[in-house]
């Protein structure tokens, strides 16, 4: 019953002074929460340390990543391990800067696991989820000359 009692949204009960009496969601806390992390770097190589990249999956994450330059990962998970990925690229590979940011997405990416893409996989996902503009950016693209080329 707890469950079912936490999962209401709000409650159409109008309080004093025309307020909407709100029902919180649930207990939980932002680091259960899924979101959308962009993880790059100058470039990431088909080699140790480099492909570290690819080991979302073992920090319960998914997404894609991109091996070459830059190298990217796409991630879909908790805020916690999201940073915990990043701490161990960061780790293992002190010498390159790793930059990390959190996407606002349109759209969930419905990723069945963590894999190895392709840029055009890559731009296709954050096209869908609303983010095209920040993938024409970090591949060095102008927004205005990213539309219907090559990239």
């Amino acid at each position: 019953q707890s469950l079912q009692r936490s999962a209401c949204s709000s409650i159409g009960t109008r309080g004093g002074h025309g307020a909407i009496l709100r029902a919180k969601k649930s207990s939980a806390s932002d680091d259960d929460k899924t979101a959308t992390y962009l993880i790059h770097s100058h470039h990431l190589l088909d080699h140790k340390p480099d492909n570290l990249v690819l080991s979302g999956r073992k920090f319960k994450l998914k997404g894609i990543a991109v091996l070459g330059r830059p190298g990217v990962a796409l991630c879909v998970g908790t805020p916690s391990n999201a940073d915990k990925f990043l701490g161990k690229l960061r780790k293992a590979m002190p010498q390159k800067k790793f930059v990390s940011s959190r996407l606002e997405v349109e759209e969930e990416l419905p990723f069945d696991g963590f894999e190895r893409g392709t840029m055009a996989e890559l731009r296709e996902a954050m096209t869908r989820s609303g983010n095209e503009d920040r993938f024409l950016s970090l591949v060095g693209v102008d927004s205005g000359q990213g539309r219907g080329g090559g990239v």
